[in-house]
């Protein structure tokens, strides 16, 4: 049985004058939108997967459209911009935000009782933006 499980995440003490965007879709039917444009402050993406019960493990196999990865790797792309002085953005990078370990007696929780996952993670690392795997800090915890 697969049901949709509301996931947040949010980046903490990010960059200022920096795009991020959630990655919609996989290869070049990939989409990006809609840009959040950071100040300094926390920022944060709302996104549904659908989640089931991992073949092996006690996690949850998260698929659907924001997913990326084989089973057992699963994770979703924040996409990095630069905002030029247009408004325009300019390619930095991506960051991986993992869902392969949420456990399944959580998100199955989550799900039951219509309520949202939240984990967050470091948006810097000293001067340049967090980019390629993140950690969460905490881990993915019931809101």
């Amino acid at each position: 049985m697969t049901t949709l499980l509301k996931l947040r995440i949010r980046v903490l003490n990010p960059l200022p004058e920096l795009g991020y965007c959630l990655q919609k879709g996989k290869g070049t039917n990939a989409e990006n939108g809609p840009w959040v444009e950071t100040t300094g402050d926390d920022i944060e993406f709302d996104l549904e997967v659908n989640a089931a019960p991992a073949r092996t493990g006690n996690t949850a196999n998260i698929t659907g459209p924001y997913a990326q990865g084989k089973p057992g790797e699963r994770f979703f792309y924040l996409t990095v911009r630069s905002i030029d002085e247009r408004g325009e953005p300019r390619g930095v990078g991506r960051v991986k935000v993992p869902v392969f370990a949420i456990p399944w007696a959580l998100a199955d929780k989550a799900m039951a009782a219509s309520r949202i996952l939240h984990a967050a993670f470091e948006g810097r690392r000293g001067d340049r933006p967090a980019l390629a795997s993140v950690l969460l800090d905490p881990d993915w915890r019931l809101g």
